[in-house]
């Protein structure tokens, strides 16, 4: 059983590698073939492949925009705290339910400094755990990683992970594959019900610019500063593959250049369960 088990193991991780290369040809045609330079969930990059019998198994892939999603590492840039993006994610944290002061711990976790930020914490308060650790002061490596930060927990996590990332470098949000939350969060006052139905409208009609989007929103402009986007750099491709009893999801992070001359290539991968 356990030589069955390694084979398996060793089977997902190849059709997981596959997944990831049939991903990134998709990305690549789609940034040679597009007429209109943008990302949206029209495109056949966003088409979920089902679920295809391979020797011994099965294995199911889909594309995410990493870009539609809320860039966690945002919150500092050129080691300054960046006020538009902070707004954006106190919305977002409010929306679920969450504390929006979690902010000031996250950017002091971000940040290169050791001055502790009302509601933050810095090396002083992680040193006083019972299993003591410092602040990172550096990029967020994982939206996991926020579980190392004071004041979230499991729970919190889970509730944010649909709507943020950690991306290697600053990034816009995606106004065409961002969820309603996270549209929601780019607008001082904008209900989530009205965010559904921007996010409805451009499903027949996606963005070609993001001026398109106040119009949408009713006359309304997003918080000024905000860096958005109609196209895309950052892709999460997920691999979901079943050989025997072994079930398993992997993801791996996809970037590709704008406007397409460089061949998209895999950053990280990793089993995620």
């Amino acid at each position: 059983r356990q030589a069955q088990n390694l084979a398996d193991r060793t089977q997902a991780d190849a059709v997981a590698k596959a997944v990831y290369q049939w991903a990134a040809v998709v990305l690549d045609q789609d940034a040679r073939q597009e007429k209109i330079p943008r990302d949206d969930l029209t495109e056949e990059w966003a088409v979920t492949l089902p679920p295809i019998p391979v020797e011994g198994g099965a294995v199911q892939g889909r594309i995410v925009d990493a870009q539609g999603r809320f860039n966690l590492n945002n919150l500092v840039r050129a080691n300054a705290p960046s006020q538009p993006d902070i707004g954006v994610f106190r919305r977002l944290l409010q929306a679920q339910g969450l504390n929006p002061g979690l902010t000031e711990a996250v950017v002091d976790w971000i940040d290169s400094d050791s001055q502790t930020r009302p509601s933050g914490a810095e090396d002083t308060e992680y040193l006083q755990l019972e299993s003591p650790y410092r602040a990172a002061n550096r990029r967020l490596e994982s939206v996991d990683e926020l579980r190392l930060i004071r004041g979230f927990d499991a729970e919190a996590v889970q509730k944010l992970k649909p709507y943020v990332i950690a991306l290697p470098a600053a990034t816009a949000i995606n106004i065409n594959t961002a969820p309603p939350a996270v549209l929601s969060a780019l607008f001082a006052n904008l209900p989530v019900s009205a965010a559904e139905q921007i996010a409805a409208g451009r499903a027949k009609a996606p963005f070609s610019s993001v001026a398109e989007l106040s119009a949408r929103a009713g006359g309304q402009a997003p918080v000024d500063q905000i860096d958005l986007a109609v196209k895309s750099s950052y892709f999460i491709v997920v691999a979901e593959t079943r050989f025997g009893r072994l079930e398993r999801r992997a993801e791996a992070l996809i970037f590709r250049s704008a406007d397409g001359k460089q061949a998209a290539r895999v950053l990280w991968q990793a089993v995620v369960l």
